[in-house]
């Protein structure tokens, strides 16, 4: 992410992801060989580690101070997914591309909402804002990073 975006990447990932699920709908598996498997699953693993990513990525960044709570979201709202997929392949009765078609749209709702965050992002910060400069380790502190730091009274403040 530090040579890509973090948009860039989620959108190049949710874009492969629905190329898979699109050439799901049209492939024929009798005509296929096993190459095209191969390639599916490293595609659809390379979609789901670049979204895991940066959605991770995400909720650290937008809470800072509340960050158990939102990994354990995470992880929920993962979990109940896997579990509407699972059941969405239970029933015989249901064609696969009744099944892919649900993804598909679940999968370009996702995208959209979070270019929406995205945007939103984007608005708040300010157009003369500038990136914190990373400091070199072992860099000692000067006077004003010092008047900065320490509390002007005896009280400890939180951002949080």
């Amino acid at each position: 992410m530090k040579c890509v975006s973090r948009f860039a990447l989620f959108i190049v990932g949710g874009a492969t992801y629905l190329l898979v699920l699109v050439f799901m709908l049209v492939w024929d598996p009798d005509q296929g060989r096993l190459w095209h498997l191969v390639l599916m699953a490293v595609a659809v693993g390379f979609a789901r580690a670049s979204i895991a990513t940066i959605s991770s990525t995400l909720l650290g960044m937008l809470f800072v101070c509340q960050q158990e709570a939102a990994f354990g979201n995470l992880c929920f709202w993962q979990s109940l997914g896997s579990a509407a997929i699972l059941a969405l392949g239970i029933p015989q009765s249901m064609c696969a591309y009744h099944v892919i078609s649900i993804v598909i749209c679940i999968l370009v709702f996702a995208l959209g909402m979070y270019c929406l965050l995205e945007l939103r992002l984007k608005r708040e910060r300010t157009p003369g804002e500038k990136k914190p400069e990373k400091e070199a380790e072992g860099k000692e502190m000067t006077t004003e990073m010092l008047a900065i730091a320490e509390p002007t009274n005896n009280e400890i403040s939180i951002d949080c």
